[in-house]
């Protein structure tokens, strides 16, 4: 949309119908997207990083709660 030469309606014309096979692609490739068995929504995508999150927390807090400091907190030791 940026590339698209706007000085006159012929030449707005002319640069749709280049992009034409590209936009037609894109489509093409969003329907597939839209039918797959396992879509990748933006619904799906935030609750993904946010069970990321939730899973990293509750390893740190794992580690935080297991560790065992020798040699005066220097080398951590995890059974």
């Amino acid at each position: 949309m940026l590339e698209v030469n706007r000085e006159s309606q012929s030449n707005k014309v002319e640069g749709l119908m280049k992009a034409a096979p590209d936009l037609i692609d894109e489509m093409m490739h969003n329907e597939a997207l839209g039918r797959s068995k396992f879509a990748i929504t933006p619904e799906r995508l935030a609750l993904l990083k946010d069970f990321s999150t939730l899973l990293s927390v509750l390893m740190n807090l794992i580690l935080i709660i297991f560790v065992e400091r020798t040699n005066h907190f220097r080398e951590v030791y995890v059974p």
